[in-house]
């Protein structure tokens, strides 16, 4: 199997694929990973995050901005957030706690906050 399957990669148990722009309508904690699987910088930041994430606390949601790019525009537009690959935000009651892309996505910083 390649890197990527129709939802997330083997290694990337712990993300749900953001399919729909409801799934942001939940009101808990939420990781967003805006991810292109065209981009090899993108590749790298998403192991990196597998790697180095506390995946509890949260809801961590996929985005394959090559299938769902309208699902981007939608969160640029809900939350002011100009679109970027690839993009991390951490939002919780429908405000963007942490935004970030490229090499600035700082895992420590979100796994703080994911344990405040």
């Amino acid at each position: 199997m390649g890197f990527f399957s129709n939802s997330v990669s083997e290694d990337t148990t712990s993300w749900v694929a953001l399919t729909d722009a409801s799934q942001l309508d939940d009101h808990g904690l939420l990781v967003v990973i805006k991810h292109s699987t065209r981009c090899i910088v993108s590749k790298t930041v998403l192991k990196e995050l597998n790697r180095s994430l506390e995946f509890n606390n949260a809801t961590f949601l996929y985005l394959d901005l090559l299938q769902y790019r309208s699902i981007s525009n939608y969160i640029a537009e809900k939350y002011g957030i100009q679109h970027e690959s690839p993009q991390l935000l951490v939002i919780s009651e429908g405000k963007v706690l942490y935004a970030a892309s490229h090499s600035s996505i700082d895992s420590e910083v979100v796994n703080r906050i994911l344990n405040q």
